[in-house]
């Protein structure tokens, strides 16, 4: 349910739209199938203040319900009147989950799972506005502060910021019908933009601090046969962590590149 415009009563509880974008969708579909249409609808479509069952990261809570409590009254969205005293409102005001942790019997929610269960066994609604942009969301759970430029091994985890560091800002206009930057200098071979200098510098950085280099000639224990038919003096991806990203890099800018330009040939990349 939208409110649109309607004034939000007091004693609710409201958060605002903060997405991991690229991955949100994703996983909020797989694990709850049944509201992927209204998440849809929240990301996508309509602009508003939705009733939801679920809220984390970032919320607004009304003073007064963090003093009083949540109440016994599951029916009832409004805070007790402090001064009445009667036997029923005193009783009224006796929080039935004061610490807005609870968890069905038996059961083992995390903090933020308590919260919002807590919340609907007490009738207090939750909802989360989408009227305007309020920024984003991080993945922190695998950034690896150890390694040399940690950021550059973020492009699966946190997309969009990775996108805005290292992605020139005219790789969107190859894909333009009018406003084409693809050049080709000779049959078959094609200039475009795709990266900024601080993926070329970041990602030198990183092999010259690994430093382990092959010796250069037919003898390469990294391979299965332990023979390189073509050698030079490199590292592999794979040894500094950073081949299934490589790989992601591969099918998420360089395929559609080359499907604009091979017309009628496909490829993808297994990761």
């Amino acid at each position: 349910m939208s409110l649109k415009n309607r004034q939000i009563p007091a004693s609710r509880v409201l958060s605002k739209l903060l997405l991991c974008l690229y991955l949100s969708f994703l996983r909020v579909r797989d694990v709850f199938s049944d509201i992927s249409f209204l998440l849809r609808h929240i990301t996508t479509f309509d602009r508003g203040v939705w009733n939801v069952p679920y809220i984390s990261q970032a919320y607004l809570i009304n003073g007064q319900l963090i003093k009083q409590g949540l109440y016994s009254h599951p029916s009832s969205n409004a805070i007790p009147d402090p001064s009445d005293k009667t036997e029923i409102s005193r009783q009224n005001r006796n929080p039935v989950y004061p610490s807005f942790t609870a968890s069905p019997t038996g059961v083992s929610y995390d903090a933020e799972m308590s919260f919002s269960y807590s919340l609907r066994q007490a009738g207090v609604f939750m909802y989360i506005s989408n009227l305007h942009y309020y920024g984003h969301l991080v993945d922190p759970q695998n950034y690896e502060t150890t390694r040399v430029n940690s950021d550059f091994y973020e492009l699966y985890h946190n997309q969009l910021d990775w996108e805005r560091r290292y992605i020139h800002p005219d790789y969107k206009r190859i894909f333009a019908d009018n406003d084409s930057v693809t050049e080709q200098p000779c049959p078959d071979v094609y200039w475009f933009p795709l990266v900024k200098d601080i993926f070329c510098d970041q990602l030198i950085q990183i092999m010259e601090s690994y430093g382990k280099w092959s010796s250069g000639t037919n003898r390469d224990e990294r391979l299965a046969t332990g023979y390189e038919n073509v050698p030079t003096r490199d590292i592999h991806m794979n040894q500094v962590g950073l081949e299934s990203q490589w790989l992601f890099f591969l099918r998420e800018y360089i395929r559609p590149v080359q499907e604009k330009v091979f017309t009628g040939y496909y490829h993808d990349v297994s990761i």
